[in-house]
């Protein structure tokens, strides 16, 4: 079934691996054997680097920086980083680098180990060439809402590494009621387990960090936002809600370092030169990176303000589908349009007061007018809620 759905991906042919994946747990050999399927499909790329060969994928999930930050960390701890990705919903780490003129999205092998060897990390995306099957079965899975099928999930995920050489396996398991490897953190650890129990088979070193989605991981949304998030960072601005959501990805780092045996400071280190470098190979550079976050900061020129006293309340699924919306339409020179952006002012379940500001909003000027009020509803001022639960950590 899987050798006649990979060596011929049509809908037809990838529908019964997509069938008994949606009717019963696969068998973890079954869940290995796609993936190394999938992930030699195309180009694949590999590293003598002694095994310290790493990467961060998360299951997706609005406002988190972790496959963004973690990469950084990771080449600071001594890893290479090819990272192999796909775009974000609304920001992941691709489609965000890819709003700075000249980033090479793309590269060939040769141009990746480059890359990697002048500065330790390359970021570039699936597709045609590096594990295209890969991207036609989650093509058809999107077609037929097969998208959080937990197996199929695994299975991809564990098909972008293999395609690129890495040994060290980090998951960032988003959890909340729309995340697309458990609705809760009961099903969250049951799928971490799984996951380590596939990464195993293929002989690569893996741990899961499961961390909470239902409510934001710091202001920054937007893919936009999320370089100027980058920026806040390493230029040593970060507000405290940004600076632990930096910290945890630290934490996320040092955990594979940890699994591949490397020492750790308990400090997170600055990792403005490690970025630079990365700019300047993956094809665009510093000032190119402080001219697009500047127009990023120039851009938000709308406020949300609190109507009442009371608790912000932040739905964030639904932030995330109006994202996913306006920025859905793309054109031949807007391979991943950056149409809207918000910078909140308060984090969930913070008492603020009528007439405060509670946001900043980044949107074309047609779109002011219906967007502002519909993201009203969205962010708005109501009781109390329960609180954020902590990173949890899950080895292989």
């Amino acid at each position: 079934m899987v050798n006649d759905g990979i060596g011929e991906p049509s809908d037809g042919k990838l529908k019964p691996i997509v069938d008994a994946a949606q009717s019963s747990d696969l068998a973890i050999d079954e869940i290995a054997f796609l993936a190394a399927k999938l992930g030699k499909s195309g180009e694949t790329i590999k590293f003598d680097a002694g095994g310290l060969v790493a990467d961060l994928a998360s299951s997706g999930g609005p406002t988190s920086l972790s496959t963004i930050l973690t990469p950084f960390y990771l080449v600071s701890l001594g890893f290479k980083v090819p990272k192999l990705g796909v775009p974000g919903r609304p920001a992941g780490g691709i489609d965000v680098f890819a709003q700075l003129p000249g980033f090479l999205i793309d590269p060939e092998p040769v141009r990746v180990r480059e890359i990697v060897g002048n500065c330790g990390f390359s970021h570039f995306k699936a597709g045609d060439k590096y594990a295209p099957c890969d991207a036609k079965l989650f093509k058809y899975r999107q077609k037929v809402g097969a998208q959080d099928v937990p197996d199929l999930v695994i299975a991809s995920l564990l098909a972008k590494k293999i395609a690129v050489g890495v040994e060290n396996v980090g998951l960032d398991i988003r959890v909340a009621p729309f995340g697309n490897l458990g609705s809760d953190y009961e099903a969250a650890r049951s799928n971490a387990e799984r996951f380590n129990a596939v990464a195993d088979s293929l002989g690569l070193k893996s741990t899961c960090f499961l961390t909470d989605s239902r409510t934001p991981y710091q202001p920054y949304i937007g893919r936009g936002e999320a370089l100027l998030a980058l920026r806040k960072v390493v230029e040593g601005q970060a507000d405290p809600w940004l600076e632990n959501h930096a910290n945890e990805c630290w934490e996320m780092a040092s955990n594979l370092a940890e699994l591949g045996g490397l020492p750790v400071s308990k400090e997170r280190p600055g990792i403005h030169g490690i970025l630079r470098l990365h700019l300047e190979a993956q094809g665009t550079s510093w000032s190119k990176f402080l001219e697009k976050t500047d127009k990023v900061i120039n851009g938000h020129r709308s406020q949300l303000v609190a109507e009442t006293n009371g608790y912000l309340k932040i739905d964030i699924e639904r932030v995330r589908d109006v994202f996913v919306r306006e920025n859905g339409v793309t054109h031949e020179r807007e391979v991943f349009p950056d149409r809207i952006g918000v910078i909140l002012s308060a984090s969930t379940n913070q008492r603020v007061s009528e007439g405060d500001t509670i946001a900043t909003l980044r949107f074309r000027e047609d779109q002011s007018g219906a967007l502002a009020k519909e993201l009203s509803k969205i962010i708005s001022v109501g009781e109390q809620g329960g609180e954020k639960i902590d990173l949890e950590r899950i080895v292989g």
